[in-house]
């Protein structure tokens, strides 16, 4: 058999473990969605021209989305006062309501979680193009 790709060793054999992991790894990487965030308690998705913002975890969480490039030149109020997100909730963030949104930038998450008194606990940031 000429011109044919075989992997492994002898015809007929299984193939090596690194052939295996890198089909798994191309896999991942096709399925995974570049514009979406979700591995923390808020996760964020884009859709069309806005964020579906989605509150992942067992309690509160607060959050405000800047302008990666506005965020630098801003303060923000403590997150106690941010906008929140009750468990399970999700909400729709239009881009013009993001402060200093420009189409060819990045949108910055912060979120903070709220104990039951509205505390925050914990708290972080991640990052999404628009």
């Amino acid at each position: 058999m000429r011109n044919t790709l075989r992997i492994g060793g002898r015809r007929g054999s299984q193939p090596k473990a690194w052939a295996v992991a890198l089909v798994a790894a191309l896999f991942a990487w096709a399925c995974s969605d570049p514009i979406a965030y979700e591995e923390g308690p808020l996760g964020a998705r884009r859709i069309d021209r806005a964020f579906l913002l989605d509150n992942r975890g067992d309690g509160a969480v607060s959050y405000v989305v800047v302008e990666e490039r506005t965020s630098h030149v801003i303060d923000l109020a403590p997150c106690e006062d941010w906008p929140f997100l009750w468990p399970g909730e999700r909400r729709l963030l239009p881009f013009d309501q993001v402060t200093g949104y420009r189409p060819d930038s990045l949108a910055v998450f912060y979120w903070c979680l709220l104990d039951i008194e509205g505390r925050a606990f914990d708290s972080g940031q991640f990052m999404l193009p628009f």
